[in-house]
């Protein structure tokens, strides 16, 4: 090699008790504790860059401290050399973990690597080539100190090309790190500064070298800075969890996170907050920081001070609006110490809005649930005292046949008693929410039904109901209808505070008229319902929503927003279609499509038309209720058609009497609710003495699923309590008709 003196002075050998092969062993050790401890953190590109980094120096100062101690001269040159694969590494280390710790990468491609490591590689290649063209190293000698000699070197343009290269990504890796001091919070900066010691210390050392300005001229005192770089790595960890918590914790997650956060000192001033929050404050370009809190957001008290636990006693709970939008709030405060001094607030606003929605609905279904429950008894017991004041109407009707004067007045209580009977049906239809059991009904009874309720609590509107000339039949749940009505009804009563008219009709429509209008519609007969108002009408924003769970106009406190939801829903359970039309100021008409049922009207028949003569023929029915007044009058109404009543207060009486009169007996009138054996038992018991019974099935509610298939077993009929001597003439007639036709019923036997 140019101007190298090949001879070594045995008397200079150095030692390893020397200072400075101490300083390289000790570098060597916390430079592998180093990556032994990084390396049980969570696996990430940070953690495995700065253990490339820290593995780097280990091996940098490892073979230089053989370079330094080497007795021979070819040992020397060679780890002069060797030592280069580990200096290349470390500037491009620490530049990827300094992008990864300031979050500017999250993942490495190895385009970028490749990038990276171009000068890296072809700065190898020189010093490995270096006795062909001396790019890298121009002449190499000896100096010789007095306790070492050392490999004395002049760099050559390429050794400058890699110096430029390592002190450029230094330098950027730097900026990068500084950004993240000057923009983290105060534990983060104490990180930050950790980190700057461990990475800049060394390399003030290679400048010292390269430049000679050092103690030691020609000895490259860089891997002595490392073990100052492992101490202060090993402060971070221990003291800050550097590598744990870094600043990608505020920078990404808080300043993105779906909450709202907000730092306070003790005079409430805002030292942060994060994107969430500064939402909230309707401050899009600035942040309000050094301003106090209840200045900048509307919902904070006017003055607070800090409690016994030094908490501000901020709402739990608050209703603000955000980007136009009402939403809740649950507000979460602490306390922020730093060495036993409290240095002021947190609070966390977390959107429960959603969450608060689900849970009033739950309680919504809870509440139905429980009047659901209370309903039924309701019903039964009040359906049962209605039952008694119709029996004795009925039968008082029978005895002023020919009194004018009293059957009026016969005829107003059995109005009073039907209402009364509607209101008690509204209730179960209110319980009985997304709980089916068709039947054929008469939508115009219903119609009627629902607007006599909702006249006679609203004197000021005028209703006009257009029935169809023949009966208006569907296949549906009679007590969902009900449902449906009374809601459109009521809904149109609100939309006329100051009075107005209120208009129902009903016509008969076909596929092909109505394809236009409906394009989903599929082929077959319809019912068209429309219910008109001459209220105030809607704006298109509220009509796009009307149907919306929660959705009211109201005020607070007179609408869940579940009434026109509730109507959407059970029309097209029952495969109809629904339209609403409306302009502000000019009403609003809802318009409703139902399947029309198969079933033709009843004509009615003679008896019926005749108060009901005898078709008996003598035989005897069976009656089964456990109310002993309702029992006794059900008898005498029975008997008034001519039939000889057997009668049974309980299920076990009712089959010990069908087992011994069967023969005779033409059919059984059979209460469903009933203590001990229920009115599905008792059928089964019957059922079990003779299977061709026929049954007429009495409630007050409507057909559930442990008893609705009752109906659709054999020529069986449903009276819903309280009905007429009239009603139960029909219901018998069309038990009794040999083919099972519907000629004198009142209702259809369900399909």
């Amino acid at each position: 090699m140019n101007g190298l003196h090949t001879t070594l002075d045995p008397g200079f050998m150095p030692h390893l008790h020397q200072p400075y092969t101490i300083l390289l062993l000790t570098a060597v050790g916390l430079s592998m504790a180093l990556v032994v401890g990084v390396l049980r953190y969570r696996p990430n590109l940070g953690t495995r860059a700065f253990a490339v980094l820290m593995g780097a120096v280990a091996m940098w100062a490892f073979v230089t401290l053989f370079e330094v101690i080497a007795a021979d001269l070819p040992t020397k040159t060679f780890s002069g050399s060797l030592k280069y694969l580990f200096i290349v590494i470390v500037p491009v280390a620490f530049f990827i973990f300094a992008l990864y710790y300031a979050n500017r990468l999250r993942r490495l491609r190895p385009a970028l690597l490749a990038a990276l490591s171009v000068i890296p590689v072809v700065t190898l290649l020189m010093v490995i080539t270096n006795g062909h063209h001396h790019l890298m190293f121009e002449t190499l000698g000896l100096h010789q100190t007095e306790h070492f000699t050392l490999v004395q070197r002049t760099f050559g343009p390429w050794f400058w090309v890699h110096t430029a290269y390592s002190y450029s990504l230094l330098l950027l890796g730097s900026v990068f790190l500084a950004k993240s001091l000057i923009d983290a919070p105060r534990l983060y900066r104490s990180q930050v500064v950790s980190l700057i010691v461990a990475v800049l210390t060394p390399w003030i050392f290679n400048l010292l070298f390269l430049s000679g300005a050092g103690p030691m001229p020609h000895l490259d005192l860089t891997p002595f800075a490392f073990s100052i770089s492992g101490l202060a790595v090993m402060w971070g960890l221990v003291r800050y969890r550097l590598l744990d918590v870094v600043p990608i914790a505020r920078d990404v997650v808080v300043q993105h996170m779906s909450d709202a956060l907000i730092v306070l000192d003790d005079d409430q001033r805002i030292l942060d907050l994060n994107g969430a929050a500064l939402a909230i404050t309707g401050a899009k370009d600035k942040a309000p920081i050094g301003h106090k809190a209840n200045r900048v957001f509307g919902w904070w008290p006017p003055s607070t001070s800090s409690g016994a636990a030094g908490k501000l006693g901020l709402p739990a709970v608050i209703d603000l609006e955000s980007d136009g939008v009402q939403r809740r709030m649950q507000v979460t405060e602490s306390v922020l110490h730093h060495d036993r001094r409290r240095l002021g607030h947190l609070v966390l606003l977390r959107d429960i809005t959603e969450e608060s929605r689900l849970q009033e609905q739950l309680l919504q279904s809870q509440k139905m649930e429980a009047i659901g429950t209370l309903a039924g008894g309701i019903a039964h017991d009040f359906n049962n005292l209605l039952m008694g004041m119709q029996a004795n109407v009925s039968l008082l009707r029978l005895d002023a046949a020919t009194d004018g004067p009293a059957r009026e007045k016969l005829r107003r209580i059995e109005n009073q008693i039907q209402s009364g009977a509607a209101l008690t049906r509204q209730l179960l239809g209110y319980a009985r929410k997304g709980k089916y059991v068709t039947t054929t009904v008469d939508m115009h009874h219903l119609i009627q039904e629902a607007l006599e309720v909702v006249q006679r609590t609203n004197k000021h509107i005028t209703v006009r109901h257009t029935p169809l000339p023949s009966p208006a039949l569907l296949e549906a749940d009679r007590g969902q209808m009900e449902l449906v009505l009374l809601n459109l009804f009521v809904n149109a009563v609100d939309a006329m505070p100051k009075g107005g008219e209120l208009q129902v009709a009903t016509r008969p429509v076909i596929h092909g008229e109505a394809a236009d209008r409906w394009p989903d519609l599929a082929p077959g007969n319809y019912i068209e319902i429309t219910v008109r108002d001459t209220g105030q009408g809607m704006d298109p924003e509220t009509m796009a929503r009307i149907f919306e769970p929660f959705f009211t106009t109201k005020e607070i406190g007179r609408g869940t927003g579940l009434g026109l939801a509730s109507v959407y829903g059970v029309v097209k359970n029952h495969q109809g279609h629904i339209q609403v039309d409306s302009k502000e100021g000019e009403g609003s008409t809802f318009t409703l499509l139902l399947p029309a049922s198969a079933e033709k009207a009843l004509a009615p028949c003679a008896a019926a038309a005749n108060g009901g003569e005898d078709p008996s023929n003598g035989r005897k029915i069976l009656i089964v209720d456990d109310e002993s007044t309702i029992l006794e009058l059900l008898g005498e109404m029975v008997q008034s058609l001519g039939f000889t009543p057997l009668l049974a207060g309980e299920g076990p009486a009712a089959v010990k009497l069908y087992s011994e009169h069967h023969a005779s007996i033409d059919l059984v009138l059979l209460d469903m609710v009933m203590p001990y054996m229920d009115g599905r038992d008792v059928f089964d018991g019957l059922t079990a003495v003779h299977p061709g019974l026929r049954v007429i099935v009495a409630s007050g509610q409507a057909p559930n699923g442990r008893w609705g298939h009752i109906l659709q077993g054999g020529p069986h009929q449903f009276l819903k309590k309280p009905f007429t001597r009239d009603d139960l003439s029909r219901a018998v007639q069309r038990v009794m008709a040999e083919d099972g036709s519907n000629a004198c019923g009142i209702a259809s036997v369900p399909s």
